[in-house]
């Protein structure tokens, strides 16, 4: 079985390795390890209100700007719009270029009132050491999260 992340020791923080075939595959894993910090996804799952999504469109220098970018946005979207996430789905990506760019759709589920589905309060994805590389044809990630 593919694992799709896996957490890591780090000192105060929480830090990860995301795994992906692809790197739309590493990007939506990353995603998913930096949810499952955030929130009980098996609650959210379990929630039988409807499951929304929200296209999103990222460009950055660099594929390791790139997954910052697109892992601060979620983290900004779920916080400034009270999102119960469920994850991403990468529909577009272009790497080839100066510019690389992404489009995305964020699922999500619009939490009741009285829904409660958090674990740690993330303030930010931390550029710093953050770095993509492809090993034996798996491309990974390791990222840090400040809590």
């Amino acid at each position: 079985m593919f694992r799709k992340y896996a957490y890591v020791p780090h000192t105060a923080d929480i830090a990860f390795i995301a795994y992906g075939r692809s790197v739309e595959e590493m990007i939506e894993n990353a995603a998913l390890a930096l949810i499952n910090v955030m929130s009980d996804v098996k609650k959210i799952k379990k929630d039988t209100s409807r499951i929304f999504s929200m296209h999103i469109k990222e460009k950055a220098g660099s594929i390791d700007d790139l997954v910052w970018m697109t892992l601060q946005d979620l983290l900004s979207r779920k916080y400034s719009l009270n999102l119960a996430l469920l994850g991403i789905k990468v529909s577009g990506l272009d790497i080839s270029g100066d510019e690389k760019a992404l489009k995305a759709s964020i699922l999500y589920k619009k939490p009741s009132a009285s829904a409660d589905y958090s674990l740690l309060e993330v303030k930010a994805v931390t550029p710093h050491n953050l770095k993509v590389k492809k090993r034996k044809g798996i491309w990974c990630v390791e990222i840090t999260v400040d809590i």
